[in-house]
């Protein structure tokens, strides 16, 4: 038996960002997109929007170059690098929801959440609105984080429209499900 976290190219990329200005107070883009063969401003779009909150507060610096911590970031060095934390993405998620509808959602409830994001990539790619060519475009599709932030997991759908990503394996225990396993996706 195995413990622990198979971590994904995702994890890798976003640790390194997180320890650069945890460490260093310094991301700088181009040794990240060299390291990790992604363009920065592309692939971290949404957080460099969340990221300019904190620059208005003057706790960092966006420049061309990178992201710099401000002497007076560097109080709150751990909040202005969580950005970047995906899993705690998740974990935002599920509270707001819990928030809500007052009970926690269980690992169907990321179907519900990855549909949309689906939808918002697809048309995208379209650069339209059209149901017909929704399904043709989606048919062959594997939408990865890194292209899509809001999708948490790689997700495949075959010529006919299936769904291949990993699943979950759950046994009910005290009334509740609890994940046992994940599955990889078929076609790895």
């Amino acid at each position: 038996m195995v413990r622990g976290y198979s971590l994904t190219k995702d994890d890798l990329l976003r640790r390194a960002v997180i320890m650069a200005l945890t460490c260093q107070g310094w991301v700088e883009c181009e040794s990240v997109e060299l390291a990790h063969l992604v363009v920065f401003s592309d692939y971290f779009a949404t957080e460099l929007r969340e990221l300019k909150t904190f620059e208005e507060a003057g706790l960092v610096h966006l420049e061309p170059q990178g992201i710099r911590v401000t002497a007076s970031g560097w109080y709150l060095v751990r909040a202005i690098a969580m950005v970047f934390d995906r899993h705690l993405r998740s974990d935002r998620l599920r509270e707001r929801f819990s928030k809500k509808y007052n009970y926690v959602p269980d690992h169907n409830g990321i179907k519900g959440y990855l549909a949309v994001y689906v939808v918002k990539a697809v048309t995208e790619k379209m650069g339209k609105v059209d149901p017909k060519e929704f399904a043709k475009t989606l048919h062959g599709m594997t939408i990865t984080p890194d292209k899509e932030p809001g999708i948490l997991m790689e997700t495949t759908y075959d010529q006919n429209g299936d769904i291949d990503r990993q699943s979950f394996m759950t046994e009910v225990v005290d009334g509740k499900q609890v994940v046992k396993a994940v599955l990889p996706k078929l076609g790895s």
